[in-house]
């Protein structure tokens, strides 16, 4: 967990509760104090991957959760080559991992920013990365355009 003196802004509304590097078993903890960018989309029913109902059961301990799908680590394996990217594309951004972060005025609003982006050491965005599968390319719009599946605007919101 991350002290008092060692507390990191991320943009203007959210400060960092774990560091990017934090074991995985603290990050799951730190989870259930609140609602996940990610959780949005289940708790209003846009979620091709859970319910409400079963989203509810994970928060209150009824249910442990699921163990991470192939898919889901193939994400996760690839989201820092796929950031190291971006940053070769777009060198006028310096592209910083992020842990898991908490809203100042919402403390139950949590995220895990894939990326912060900032321009001369000051906040200019967050980069949040998807891999699909070629089976779901129809989720999304053409390159260049914002056309992306509701759960992932639901989570960026």
């Amino acid at each position: 967990m991350i002290t008092e003196q060692e507390v990191r802004l991320v943009g203007s509304a959210a400060f960092e509760v774990l560091p990017a590097d934090a074991d995985e078993s603290e990050w799951l903890t730190m989870r259930t104090i609140g609602v996940g960018a990610s959780e949005v989309a289940a708790i209003l029913g846009h979620s091709r991957w859970t319910s409400p109902y079963a989203l509810w059961a994970a928060k209150t301990g009824l249910t442990t959760p699921e163990p991470r799908t192939h898919i889901q680590h193939m994400g996760l394996l690839l989201e820092a080559p796929i950031a190291q990217l971006f940053a070769e594309k777009h060198p006028e951004y310096e592209v910083v991992d992020v842990g898991l972060v908490r809203n100042i005025t919402h403390p139950h609003e949590l995220a895990t920013p894939d990326r912060e982006l900032l321009i001369d050491g000051a906040h200019a965005g967050l980069l949040e990365i998807k891999t699909a599968s070629f089976g779901r390319r129809e989720d999304w719009g053409d390159e260049g355009t914002d056309d992306f599946p509701i759960a992932y605007r639901l989570q960026c919101a």
